[in-house]
Formats: structure tokens, C-alpha cells, sequence
């Protein structure tokens, strides 16, 4: 699910541009759990930093689907590919400038 500002009730009180910006998002993974986010107002906005969003999957297909999803207008930092502790792991900002981490347990 996701809902613009400018669809939200918050729509006359941000700027015109701000508008087509996340007031919330709801991300729900394979496993039924749920990531939940939203766009800050552009005067609280802080680059993030020092943090990656790690998801442990269950197999490489799913970590295949999601780490393409997040990559698809992102930039890729680590191709997923097996490593000594994953069958698939690897490493990706998204369009909207999040760190992540995709492995699979």
C-alpha cells in the first residue's frame, strides 16, 4: 500500500511539489511480515546514513524478486551472488536512497 501527501488529508498543508511524496508505505515481505515507511517533509529530510535494511529471506528466488524490485531505478553495490555465510546475498540502494541488504538464511 502506498498514499501520496497528496492524497492523504495532510495534502493542503504540505508545498505543491511535495505532494506526489509518500506519506505512507507499507512493504509486505514473503514471510507475511511487514516494513512500514514514509516520505519525511522536505525541511526534516536527512540523507540517510550509516545504516543498511537488512531482509533475511528464505530462498534465492525471493531474494532474486526483491533485490531486482530494489534495484529496478537504484543503484547495485554488491551483485547477489553466493557467499561463505548465504547462498545469495548482496547489496543495493533504491530509487529513493535506501541502503539494503538482501540474504537469504
Amino acid at each position: 500500500m502506498v498514499m501520496s501527501y497528496g492524497s492523504s488529508p495532510a495534502a493542503a498543508t504540505v508545498p505543491e511539489d511535495w505532494r506526489s511524496k509518500i506519506v505512507h508505505a507499507t512493504l509486505t515481505l514473503p514471510d507475511g511480515n511487514s516494513l512500514l515507511g514514509a516520505d519525511v517533509l522536505p525541511e526534516q529530510f536527512e540523507k540517510p546514513q550509516g545504516f543498511y535494511v537488512l531482509v533475511a529471506l528464505r530462498d534465492v528466488e525471493q531474494a532474486r524478486r526483491v533485490f531486482d524490485e530494489l534495484a529496478d531505478g537504484g543503484s547495485v553495490r554488491l551483485l547477489l551472488d553466493k557467499t561463505f555465510w548465504s547462498p545469495s546475498f548482496g547489496v543495493v540502494v533504491d530509487r529513493f536512497g535506501t541502503p539494503w541488504e538482501i540474504t537469504v538464511e
